[in-house]
């Protein structure tokens, strides 16, 4: 099991949403997994680093009192969320289970998965189903477009009551 390390920078950039953000990027000091060579994130959301460097963003080194510019991790998750809805005794939410279950064999089978998680919240009525790869794994699913989320996600959609289904890709570590 090796670690790689990483070097955080911070700088600025414009979204639809937010003309002004704050933006990180995260870059290998050493590392032989190239497709994250660069990852930009943008208003919590990773964007590619083409795209922040079109953006003429300049970014500096992020300096945070005792904090260090190296972070180490071991796995990548890809989020898939959504919000449901209350209506009908909780159908949505119902739906969504069934759904997951049924996807939940093939993401298991899928190279480098090393666990599915599942969040939901009765207060904000959040739905997350989060998929951790070990990151030596995580290129070739990237690769193939992180299968089965699209088809997955276009059946989360379909349900009566869901909306605001979204994607996102981050680091986690147990520590």
């Amino acid at each position: 099991d090796r670690s790689e390390t990483y070097r955080i920078e911070s700088s600025t950039c414009e979204t639809k949403k937010s003309p002004v953000s704050k933006m990180a990027f995260v870059s290998p000091i050493s590392s032989s997994f190239s497709t994250l060579s660069r990852s930009a994130f943008c208003a919590g959301r990773q964007i590619s680093a083409a795209v922040a460097s079109k953006r003429s963003i300049h970014a500096t080194p992020l300096k945070m009192a005792g904090t260090p510019y190296f972070v180490p991790f071991d796995v990548i998750a890809r989020e898939w969320r959504c919000k449901w809805s209350k209506d009908d005794n909780h159908k949505s939410l119902e739906q969504a289970q069934k759904l997951l279950d049924e996807y939940l064999p093939t993401l298991k089978k899928t190279d480098g998965v090393v666990k599915v998680t599942r969040t939901v919240c009765g207060g904000c009525l959040d739905w997350r189903t989060v998929v951790h790869v070990k990151k030596d794994a995580y290129a070739a699913w990237e690769k193939a477009s992180h299968a089965p989320e699209a088809e997955y996600l276009k059946k989360l959609g379909a349900i009566k009551g869901i909306t605001n289904v979204e994607t996102q890709t981050y680091t986690i570590m147990d520590v």
